[in-house]
């Protein structure tokens, strides 16, 4: 039986234009919030900018690509918390009991976690989109996933991040995961990571180190494994740098000389990483503040902030004074231009008798000179 050809397509016919070409368009969260019937907002702040997502709620909250964070926001019962800020580790969402008043809700996220959000949606709307992960990104969506309660997606990254964790990105994983408090995969990154520390020897950790500290061009004529080493160790923080050579040093076999060495390489970082010491509770209340690194005194690092004192702009000074019998620590004001060594401070406390090298204690301070009770607490500042 032949099929009549016959002109008999009329729909479009009397239609208005915008009816013509509404059909043709694909519902996305990026269309204007009215065309696309857009029945929730996610408003996501890093605290200085805040972005607004036009969203819906069958689709974001719905389905294996789903998050179940927004799924519970939707929820008919009206307990909604009015802002969320995730925890270092998200496990849970709190909520307060509240009359809902208008489908938005406000979340919280670093910078560059919030500047990640647009990804998420993407590949909630559309599954054959691109995710652009990397191993710049893949820890920070990772984070975002796991937040949200979009497990797919989270199953997905897990898998990147399997094939893509190498002794050549260990490092910058293992940055990235201490960043967002990702036990799990700061554990992994890090045997990784001290397996590439350990085929060294000590000698050549303690070279590491010291190019570290100096200019950035170091040896650069030399293409050997502390270099490519010192490229990607300058990726971590202080502190993950420092628990990284610990570790590494209480594995090392090898000669009392080359592991003194080592230790003082380590003394020398410790000490680069401190930017201050934070004093609190003195009876004194001028003496309480931060006091920043302020150069060296006798081979020890000094602090020092500005203040007042009887009415005057002062320096208060925290500072190791070793005299003949003992050892301690002072917290004092000098006027300008002089130093310790000149005997002109007002003293306010003093620190318990301490060993030679150690730094300034956080408790067993007392009273010396213009102190009054209670006498301060210490913590210490690192970068």
């Amino acid at each position: 039986m032949s099929v009549m050809a016959l002109d008999i397509d009329s729909f479009t016919d009397g239609i208005h234009k915008k009816w013509q070409t509404r059909n043709s368009k694909e519902l996305n969260w990026r269309l204007d919030p009215l065309e696309s019937f857009s029945d929730w907002t996610i408003k996501v702040t890093n605290g200085e900018n805040e972005s607004s997502y036009h969203v819906h709620r069958c689709i974001v909250g719905m389905g294996d690509r789903g998050s179940l964070y927004l799924a519970e926001k939707f929820d008919p019962l009206p307990t909604i918390a009015p802002q969320d800020t995730p925890f270092q580790t998200p496990t849970c969402h709190p909520f307060t009991p509240a009359v809902r008043l208008e489908p938005i809700s406000t979340i919280r996220l670093e910078k560059p976690v919030a500047d990640l959000f647009p990804i998420l949606l993407d590949y909630i709307y559309f599954p054959s989109a691109d995710l652009q992960l990397s191993t710049d990104n893949a820890v920070a969506m990772r984070y975002l996933s796991k937040f949200m309660g979009v497990k797919r997606l989270y199953d997905i990254i897990i898998d990147f991040i399997r094939i893509d964790l190498t002794t050549e990105t260990a490092f910058k994983y293992l940055a990235e995961a201490s960043k967002y408090n990702d036990k799990k995969l700061v554990q992994e990154t890090k045997s990784i990571c001290l397996e590439s520390i350990s085929s060294m020897t000590s000698k050549q950790i303690a070279e590491c180190i010291e190019l570290e500290s100096r200019t950035s061009s170091g040896s650069a004529s030399k293409r050997s494994r502390k270099v490519l080493f010192r490229s990607q160790f300058s990726i971590l923080s202080t502190p993950i740098k420092m628990d990284l050579l610990r570790e590494a040093l209480c594995s090392a076999k090898e000669k009392t000389k080359e592991l003194d060495c080592l230790k003082d390489k380590i003394r020398q970082y410790d000490s680069m990483s401190i930017f201050g010491v934070f004093i609190e509770n003195a009876g004194v209340d001028e003496v309480n503040g931060l006091y920043q690194r302020d150069g060296d005194f006798h081979g020890k690092m000094k602090f020092s902030k500005d203040g007042h004192w009887g009415g005057k702009h002062e320096r208060f000074l925290l500072y190791r004074w070793q005299s003949s019998n003992s050892t301690r620590w002072y917290i004092a004001f000098i006027p300008k231009g002089k130093d310790p060594d000149n005997r002109v401070e007002v003293d306010f406390y003093r620190s318990e008798p301490i060993q030679l090298n150690d730094d300034p204690p956080s408790q067993g301070w007392e009273i010396n000179g213009e102190g009054i009770d209670p006498p301060p607490t210490c913590k210490m500042v690192r970068m």
